[in-house]
């Protein structure tokens, strides 16, 4: 990961001198541009993994952008391919996003199971379905990790054990999944 994350660094600090020479960027700060790198990589460097994680995933994004795009466009949100790109989406959607993937580090839920809690935490129905939809969640891979919960507390026969999950908001497939992934 460290190694993905210094090449993909590399290519925004490229990219970003690229493009800043190629259409002119003033730097209205006064610092240098090295510094300001410097400064950056500093921040990314003190965030938690899966927020550095969430920036190099929007860096490429721009570099990307940047390699097709043309300087009038460049930083306009419609050059953007990213479905969750923040100048699209509403302040309430965008909580609600990151709100499903702080759920999701800790615990493992349904897709429907997900939408009931992001709207116990007083999102909207259409915001709730937001995270829940844009998360980037493998819901077998939940319905695996919830089973595997269960079975951590208490026994289960095998189709007490789907009959839970099938409860928690799995699809059928989903929970038959998640038994499987666990021994039946």
């Amino acid at each position: 990961m460290k190694r993905l994350s210094g090449i993909l660094l590399a290519l925004c600090l490229l990219a970003s001198v690229v493009v800043a020479e190629t259409i002119s960027l003033k730097i209205n700060s006064g610092e240098a541009l090295e510094r300001q790198f410097a400064s950056f990589r500093e921040y990314l460097r003190l965030l938690p993994a899966q927020d550095q994680e969430r920036w190099q995933e929007e860096m490429l994004d721009i570099v990307i952008s940047g390699i097709t795009a043309t300087p009038d466009s460049l930083w306009s949100s419609s050059s953007s391919n990213n479905s969750t790109s923040t100048s699209s989406v509403s302040m309430g959607k965008r909580n609600a996003l990151q709100t499903a993937r702080d759920y999701l580090d800790y615990s493992a839920f349904s897709y429907s199971g997900l939408v009931d809690q992001l709207e116990f935490e007083g999102y909207s129905t259409d915001e709730a379905k937001y995270g829940a939809d844009n998360c980037g969640a493998d819901w077998n891979q939940q319905a695996a990790r919830c089973a595997k919960s269960y079975l951590d507390f208490t026994s289960f026969s095998k189709s007490g054990l789907i009959d839970q999950l099938i409860f928690e908001g799995f699809t059928r497939s989903q929970a038959e999944y998640g038994a499987r992934q666990n021994g039946y």
